[in-house]
């Protein structure tokens, strides 16, 4: 069920839109899982951009000990760009779904500063 969802999800990610106050449950429960599918797929893409940085970084290798480690270097530059590319393109995603929150929260925080 959930391969399903996903299939769906990409080809029309652009048809989906914030739940507005007279919507039903089931527009929001879709709302609910693309946004975590979308904060899934930023937490895994952070851990692999993460971990193959800490993987690049030399200085970290040395110290550690590892540094005679032979690893695939250009096999980890790579999944470190790819990554770090579609961790940006998430976050993103991830800002115009909570595009509404955000805009309340700041209208809130400035309304209380003044």
């Amino acid at each position: 069920m959930f391969c399903r969802r996903w299939r769906w999800y990409l080809p029309n990610l652009h048809m989906l839109s914030l739940p507005s106050e007279g919507t039903g449950d089931s527009d929001r429960m879709e709302t609910k899982m693309l946004k975590w599918v979308v904060d899934l797929a930023l937490g895994v893409t952070f851990a692999v951009c993460f971990v193959t940085g800490l993987l690049k970084f030399p200085l970290l290798l040395q110290a550690t000990g590892l540094y005679r480690l032979v690893l695939p270097s250009a096999l980890i530059s790579d999944l470190h760009d790819w990554s770090g590319l579609l961790l940006g393109f998430f976050v993103l995603v991830h800002l115009s779904l909570n595009r509404i929150w955000i805009i309340a929260m700041t209208k809130k925080v400035l309304a209380g500063n003044r």
